[in-house]
């Protein structure tokens, strides 16, 4: 007997975009390592194609790669003829925005941020999706520190560059910089960056390479696993989502160094910080990679897959909300009540439940 399907819905393909992307890390963990359920990844921008693909596969639920201004055509009024629990990505995700959200358009909520409080019942936490990635690529003799991203204003590529010519003499600083598709359509971000980093090389014993060339996600991961340490300092970006560009640099097996920004808060716990204002570009190097491995175990592939077939078996486990009882104030109180039951009842077994690693994730 075949396992039951589950619609993985994400936005038209667009390989420059971060949802996409991050869509299709989720999409081959579930596809590689869940033993449970038949994960099925359909593109679409309608809810006419939609409610077609739901007829056809009859799935036993529903998941969105969901970002607002992606899905606009994503409305209600198409959710509430599905009869299955759906359940949204929920990207821009922090605790504040976690905690007040409703079922309104779904009936769920997964919440990759692996630093949230579990406060709201409709919300599942996860961890990040991680690629699988073995390094085969020599260290350089050369101190060779790498950054890639959009180039947008608070990306902090000029700050790398300005860290590298403190503590170095000699240096290849390899920048991957492109344009966003939704935020810098015509590159007059992208090129204003590459400018002002260009600029700043003041040493001559500093190389600077900048690629702005696509690369897909393999090449990605080759460009980052190819650097002494990879590099990123984000401006503080205050609420907003977890970063992805971590996402890759974690699977590479090479040292991190950070800012202090809310994009990266899940990695602050991190013990030699690996903060660029806590230590040196050097001492950050130094202490090597291995205090990367916590989160690495934690968000391998194989506990993502784990994690989306316990929020599936969960979701089908509660009664299906009927769309026109979301929202509704008595089913609210109601379930919040039970929440804090559950709630409760953890509490009293925690002491004899061996903890996190990381503590504040059980994704």
């Amino acid at each position: 007997m075949s396992n039951p399907a589950v619609l993985f819905v994400s936005n038209p393909k667009e390989q420059r975009c971060g949802v996409y992307q991050f869509g299709e890390n989720v999409m081959a963990a579930l596809t590689q390592h869940s033993s449970r359920y038949q994960f099925v990844l359909e593109h679409h921008k309608g809810g006419e194609t939609l409610l077609a693909a739901v007829e056809r596969l009859r799935p036993a639920a529903v998941i969105y790669n969901y970002y607002p201004s992606l899905m606009a055509w994503l409305t209600t009024e198409v959710t509430r003829q599905i009869r299955v629990p759906q359940l949204a990505i929920f990207h821009e995700c922090y605790q504040q925005a976690v905690d007040g959200v409703k079922n309104e358009l779904f009936d769920y909520y997964i919440a990759p941020d692996p630093t949230l409080l579990p406060r709201n019942p409709i919300v599942f936490q996860v961890g990040r999706p991680l690629s699988e990635y073995e390094n085969h690529f020599p260290l350089p003799e050369v101190p060779t520190i790498g950054s890639f991203g959009f180039g947008l204003q608070g990306k902090g590529f000029e700050r790398v560059i300005e860290i590298v010519q403190n503590e170095y003499d000699h240096a290849h600083l390899r920048l991957h910089i492109t344009s966003s598709p939704i935020a810098d359509p015509d590159g007059t971000q992208s090129a204003r960056t590459l400018q002002a980093c260009q600029s700043l090389i003041s040493k001559p014993g500093i190389k600077l390479t900048i690629t702005q060339d696509f690369l897909d996600h393999e090449q990605v991961l080759n460009f980052l696993a190819q650097n002494t340490a990879n590099v990123f300092l984000y401006d503080p970006y205050p609420g907003r989502g977890l970063s992805s560009a971590t996402d890759y640099a974690l699977a590479v097996h090479r040292p991190i160094a950070l800012s202090r920004s809310f994009m990266f808060r899940h990695l602050q716990f991190i013990t030699p910080s690996i903060c660029i204002d806590d230590r040196s570009l050097r001492e950050i190097i130094a202490s090597g990679d291995a205090v990367l491995d916590a989160p690495r175990q934690q968000w391998s592939q194989q506990k993502v897959a784990a994690n989306y077939e316990r929020i599936i078996d969960e979701a089908l486990a509660r009664p299906l909300i009927q769309p026109w009882k979301r929202q509704h104030p008595k089913f609210l109180r109601f379930a919040r009540r039970i929440y804090q039951q559950v709630l409760r009842m953890r509490a009293k077994l925690e002491p004899f439940v061996e903890r996190s690693p990381i503590g504040a994730s059980r994704a």
